[in-house]
């Protein structure tokens, strides 16, 4: 509705780098020079604008943001490939972006090129666009580049329950959980807001919690996801864990009667009601309420905008209790291996500090229990592992891999094995024969490492 898709239009666009970080220019903090990046981007710019239906007018890129100037017509790419382009100046737009770099007030539109780097200014403001010009030097992708990221519904079934390992990252890996390196401030406070809002969000979705923990830059969660449950929840139930998940707003009536009026609003609409069954059965959506809601936090305290967490959240099937009980003992003992802790005592905003609590003989003695679960109907447990020998086999890989040990056993070494495994980040584990049907069932290629016997 924005960009008309039907008649040509000239737009001015901009763009922030995240949580408007000094990334294409001087850091204050480290004092790590960026600027370099700002040429990637003008040549990339000029290219593509030779490829693609468009006319570059005026640009500007900065150390956090940049500004494009443009014509655009929808309708070119339907004529002779060999485009005629209308020979327009945009001397208005040019000055007002010129004034956006940082030279003294008043002097803006009468800057040279020599005066401006990496703007596109009034010296350029020619009868011609601008993305005629011929880049100083041409743009190079990286080496390295991403894959295409596989749909979400072919890596999550939403037909058969399932054990998935979860993570996910802060923008760029900065540390916005923890203590910040450069500017000394400490945000650890806000992996507890995580965690409470992760029991929270799991008793109403259709998932069950056994492991977690919370680092400085990123988060792992290992759950169960059932996505047949939602449909066995009566209208009321789902009325009631969608006002647990989502409690309306404060007003001025008691807060028990807010809810009890937002749930009676929510079951005499239907359709509503079928929208909130179909979200509180989804995997996506319960990574999707669980960010969000932090990520806005985070900023209103920084006092900023932009992504908090980068993409959106790595998933991996587990196809057997010894690929489950790994990813477990793989998130438990993150804080030891990033050397946050020795002991598992020492352990904090992980899972495994909520399994030492549960210090009674009849605790030790129960198999593994989810920590919060979402799944309405009583099931049996689930992991052939008593909590007594799981915390007694992460207490041994803890200290082994302390270097605390000079050779661990035969059988903790296959578990630090298994564990390994787990930083491969791929798309699921298990034995040769449960990965081969996974990836046939999808169309994939096998390239999945099985976990050691």
């Amino acid at each position: 509705m924005l960009v008309d898709d039907q008649h040509a239009c000239d737009y001015h666009l901009a763009s922030r780098c995240v949580r408007r970080a000094w990334l294409c220019g001087r850091d204050k903090r480290s004092g790590k020079d960026y600027s370099h990046r700002r040429q990637w981007l003008v040549d990339r710019l000029l290219m593509l604008a030779r490829c693609f239906a468009v006319e570059i007018y005026a640009y500007a890129v900065m150390s956090n943001h940049f500004h494009i100037v443009l014509h655009y017509d929808p309708n070119a790419c339907q004529t002779h490939p060999s485009l005629t382009w209308t020979h327009i100046s945009r001397i208005g737009h040019t000055r007002h972006l010129d004034t956006r770099c940082d030279t003294p007030k008043g002097h803006g539109s009468e800057m040279s090129r020599a005066r401006c780097r990496d703007v596109g200014g009034p010296a350029m403001a020619t009868a011609h666009p601008l993305s005629r010009s011929t880049p100083s030097t041409p743009y190079r992708a990286p080496a390295t580049l991403s894959a295409m990221a596989t749909p979400r519904h072919m890596l999550v079934d939403d037909q058969h329950a399932c054990d998935y390992h979860l993570a996910s990252r802060c923008v760029r890996r900065a540390w916005l959980c923890g203590r910040d390196k450069r500017s000394g401030k400490d945000y650890s406070h806000r992996r507890q807001w995580l965690v409470d809002r992760l029991l929270m969000l799991a008793r109403c979705f259709a998932v069950e919690i056994y492991a977690y923990a919370v680092m400085s830059n990123h988060f792992h969660i290992v759950l169960h996801y059932d996505p047949n449950a939602c449909q066995t929840w009566s209208d009321e139930e789902v009325a009631r864990r969608w006002i647990e998940a989502f409690p309306p707003k404060p007003g001025g009536d008691e807060p028990e009667a807010t809810a009890a009026a937002a749930r009676a609003l929510l079951l005499s609409d239907p359709a509503r009601l079928i929208r909130a069954r179909r979200t509180l059965g989804s995997l996506s959506h319960f990574m999707k309420h669980l960010k969000q809601p932090i990520a806005r936090r985070a900023n209103k305290e920084d006092g900023c905008d932009g992504h908090f967490f980068e993409q959106r959240f790595y998933s991996g099937a587990l196809l057997n209790e010894q690929a489950m009980l790994a990813a477990m003992a793989y998130v438990d003992l993150n804080p030891v291996r990033a050397r946050l802790a020795r002991r598992l005592e020492q352990c904090r905003d992980a899972s495994v500090r909520a399994r030492l609590r549960e210090n009674s003989a009849a605790a030790l003695a129960a198999y593994l229990r989810p920590l919060a679960s979402g799944l309405a109907r009583p099931t049996p447990p689930r992991l052939g592992v008593t909590l007594a020998d799981y915390l007694d086999l992460l207490r041994e890989m803890a200290v082994a891999s302390d270097g605390r040990a000079a050779q661990p056993d035969d059988r903790i070494a296959r578990w630090i094995a298994r564990t390994a495994t787990l930083r491969k980040r791929q798309r699921a584990y298990g034995p040769i024969e449960s990965l081969r049907q996974w990836t046939d069932q999808r169309g994939f290629q096998l390239r999945e490492v099985p976990l050691p016997n």
